[in-house]
């Protein structure tokens, strides 16, 4: 339950990220996302 929330919160700041078109964000949200898909 806990990591499909963690992932949730993760696709939603990705998206945002995304739709922000700031490739610096874009590469530090890939970042997290590979630290948070383990779990």
């Amino acid at each position: 339950m806990y990591s499909i929330l963690q992932k949730y919160i993760a696709g939603t700041v990705w998206i945002r990220l995304r739709k922000r078109g700031d490739n610096a964000a874009q590469d530090r949200t890939e970042t997290r996302k590979e630290a948070v898909l383990p779990l």
